[in-house]
């Protein structure tokens, strides 16, 4: 193929060039170039009479040459040089179009999954399938009934890529503890976790069937790599393991309670650049709502509980910065058996815990209790429909009063089993 020649670089017509350096300028190429194109595609160069004649060119010839070679001839070279501004800008955009090609026809990292039987595939934003896992057989789903927790995609190991965090449960019925999968982000089972432990209560010995009620993540400070937090309760009954495992999926401690808890929060609440875990539930010794904070680097044992019946036996005494009992409201101890730490929430320098005080009615009578730094007691609230309910209890006798402010002052009467530690 010949130069494509701009007009600017052609001298006027029928002019004559008088060398070779002439000539290569002519075709903006180096002189070794026309001198091969003479040799080997009989470029018209003329030279005068003499051994060493001098060389010369007609530029009507040259042009002339130029279409025909590139008519007859499209092997004719362009150049022997090498422009490298050229090369290097062609090379870039030859690049750039096969990571374009790369990025949209390889799939990319999952972000979403769904269940075929027992069948698990991942799909990336652009909905393409990533990778699959066949399950031995199909998972129970339960992600909209009580408190089982959604697969979830967080970066357990702090390499910027998600993992897949999915907790298997065999059926509906306890019978084999639920296993929380972590699948490597291109595929492929990087450990699972589950609690296969008999415990021993002053009541009765519970089997080894665990069920995962919550799992989040613990994100790095200082030189830690983010953990996995796991909460698994009994089935169907209340002992209850607090587990911290590594970005591995070994297990670094663990801590147990005689009640449920459901409602973890991990955040930075006193600002000391490290976080703590909030757990909110209930505590089956006290038949009360708890808010239990642990420290991730140092807690364990188990939960002191006043009623010997629902003390875990064979462990130490609790490691926890704080554990704090609420008060039972006059509705909750005419309708239930106890009140429960459901919601835990952030916002600002407060803290809220809400607590619940009537299972079975909607909207549920609800106390709002608002917490500085360090379990500091801010503020307490109550909810519309605690009003509402008060009234239909008084006037049907459950209750000797509609809910006054009195009562309401007397929930600030919280009682701190350990106090804050850190």
């Amino acid at each position: 193929m010949q130069p494509e020649l701009l007009e600017s670089h052609l001298p006027p017509r029928e002019s004559t060039l008088e060398s070779w350096k002439q000539i290569a300028a002519y075709f903006n190429v180096t002189v070794r170039t026309v001198q091969l194109w003479e040799a080997e595609y009989g470029l018209p160069v003329r030279r005068g009479p003499g051994a060493k004649g001098r060389v010369y060119a007609y530029t009507a010839e040259l042009k002339a040459w130029r279409e025909g070679a590139r008519a007859e001839s499209p092997a004719v070279p362009v150049s022997r040089a090498r422009p490298w501004p050229l090369v290097g800008a062609a090379a870039l955009l030859l690049l750039a179009a096969t990571a374009s090609w790369w990025i949209w026809f390889r799939a990319g990292d999952p972000v979403s999954y769904r269940l075929d039987g027992p069948l698990l595939i991942t799909l990336d934003v652009r909905g393409r399938e990533v990778w699959r896992h066949p399950f031995a057989s199909e998972p129970v789903q339960q992600w909209n009934a009580g408190p089982y927790p959604r697969p979830a995609f967080l970066d357990v190991d702090g390499d910027g890529r998600n993992e897949l965090l999915f907790p298997f449960k065999y059926s509906q019925l306890a019978e084999r503890s639920d296993i929380l999968y972590c699948f490597a982000p291109r595929g492929g089972i990087r450990w699972q976790f589950c609690t296969t432990r008999a415990i021993t209560t002053g009541k009765k010995t519970f089997t080894p069937v665990f069920g995962v009620n919550y799992f989040a993540l613990v994100p790095a400070s200082g030189k830690k790599q983010p953990r996995v937090l796991v909460g698994s309760n009994q089935q169907p009954e209340y002992p209850m393991q607090v587990a911290l495992l590594d970005s591995s999926g070994k297990l670094l401690r663990e801590h147990w309670h005689s009640g449920h808890i459901s409602h973890p929060l991990v955040t930075d609440f006193d600002g000391d650049g490290r976080p703590e875990i909030y757990l909110s539930g209930i505590a089956n010794g006290y038949k009360t709502a708890v808010l239990v904070a642990l420290d991730p680097e140092n807690f364990g044992g188990a939960s002191v509980e006043n009623d010997p019946q629902y003390q875990i036996q064979g462990m130490q005494p609790p490691r926890e910065l704080a554990r704090v009992l609420f008060p039972r409201s006059s509705l909750n101890l005419a309708l239930e058996t106890y009140n429960e730490g459901t919601t835990l929430a952030l916002s600002g320098r407060l803290l809220t815990v809400v607590v619940r005080e009537s299972m079975g009615s909607t909207p549920a009578a609800e106390i709002y209790y608002e917490f500085e730094p360090v379990l500091k007691l801010a503020r307490v609230g109550v909810g519309d429909s605690n009003y509402s309910q008060y009234k239909r209890l008084y006037q049907q006798g459950a209750l000797k009063s509609e809910l006054t402010q009195a009562e309401i002052d007397s929930y600030r009467n919280i009682r701190f089993l350990t106090p804050w530690r850190k």
